[in-house]
């Protein structure tokens, strides 16, 4: 997301005592994500170069570090045909 959204939700998650890191776009987080293992992945639906739904899928293969890892879904858009492409991708 922008960076004053990555900010607030960097701030709120580190102060419930989580480590954040953050990735600027799809493609940079799938790229992390093949080279090291998270906990969970907060993933911004709608993201430059690779969306999230882009993004998820890749995560989701086999050769990926985190293919195993629980991703949330973070979109304004809670219709009913947006949930089901997230649910879908992984």
């Amino acid at each position: 997301d922008n960076e004053v959204n990555q900010q607030v939700a960097r701030e709120l998650l580190e102060q419930s005592g989580l480590v954040v890191t953050i990735a600027n776009h799809g493609k940079e987080a799938v790229d992390r994500l093949r080279e090291e293992a998270f906990a969970v992945v907060l993933m911004d639906v709608q993201m430059p170069v690779f969306d999230g739904l882009m993004a998820t899928r890749a995560l989701r293969d086999s050769r990926c570090a985190s293919s195993g890892t629980p991703v949330i879904a973070l979109t304004a858009g809670a219709m009913p045909d947006q949930i089901k492409k997230c649910l879908a991708a992984g």
